[in-house]
């Protein structure tokens, strides 16, 4: 893709990857008009879907794990785990 064509830049050229994201059925979008067709050829190249979180709640807790790791990390905090209050209440709120 030329930017010049496009955007008015000074000729240079780009190599753009879309990733996006959606929590709606898409085919059923189109079939209301809610989602340009055209737009979901282009994007629908390389598929990816993944399970919400209340169908794979084993995860939750592993991702909050990896989470307070990363981010106990960054802050430069020794924080090793969640208290089994705050287990129960994640466990909970699913």
């Amino acid at each position: 893709m030329n930017l010049q064509d496009k955007y008015g830049v000074d000729g240079r050229k780009g190599d753009v990857r879309v990733i996006a994201a959606n929590n709606k059925n898409v085919e059923e979008e189109i079939s209301v008009s809610r989602f340009l067709l055209n737009l979901y050829y282009r994007l629908n190249v390389f598929l990816i879907l993944l399970p919400q979180l209340l169908e794979s709640q084993g995860d939750i807790l592993l991702l909050t794990d990896c989470f307070l790791k990363k981010y106990a990390g960054k802050q430069e905090r020794s924080i090793t785990g969640f208290s089994d209050k705050v287990i129960a209440q994640i466990r909970n709120y699913i």
